[in-house]
């Protein structure tokens, strides 16, 4: 999983995301690039406002299934990231693409809140929009 959020004061619109995992594979004693469109719990959400927690769940269908770090950064993976969204002040498109290779990965962790108050309304801290805790694995 991975956050995002607008910076900006408007609203996007339309917004939808599209998360691709590429990785070195052998395949008949040759090294390979792969690449994985991944499945995303929601990939489109009418309106960003605040932040999304955009999710790729891990099951028997995905290519991450049962891969542990070892395997994750022998593979060199990339995460690429597009986005995809309409401004509602100009009406005019927007588009944001960004990477997190395989050594960007933090396993074992979990975002921290970025919500607060102020004066009734809900406010977020972009700038710790990365910011995770640490948890215990079972």
């Amino acid at each position: 999983m991975f956050r995002l959020s607008n910076a900006k004061t408007n609203l996007l619109l339309e917004v939808s995301v599209k998360l691709l995992l590429v990785m070195n594979i052998e395949e008949d004693g040759k090294e390979v690039r792969k690449f994985y469109n991944l499945s995303l719990e929601m990939s489109k959400i009418n309106m960003l406002a605040l932040s999304w927690t955009v999710v790729h769940p891990i099951d028997k269908n995905s290519p991450l299934f049962e891969i542990d770090k070892e395997t994750l950064d022998k593979s060199k993976a990339e995460f690429m990231v597009l986005m995809n969204g309409i401004n509602n002040t100009l009406s005019q498109n927007v588009h944001s693409r960004t990477s997190y290779k395989h050594y960007d990965v933090e396993w074992g962790a979990k975002f921290s809140p970025i919500f607060k108050y102020h004066k009734g309304k809900a406010v977020i801290a972009v700038d710790k929009i990365g910011s995770f805790e640490k948890v215990n694995s079972l």
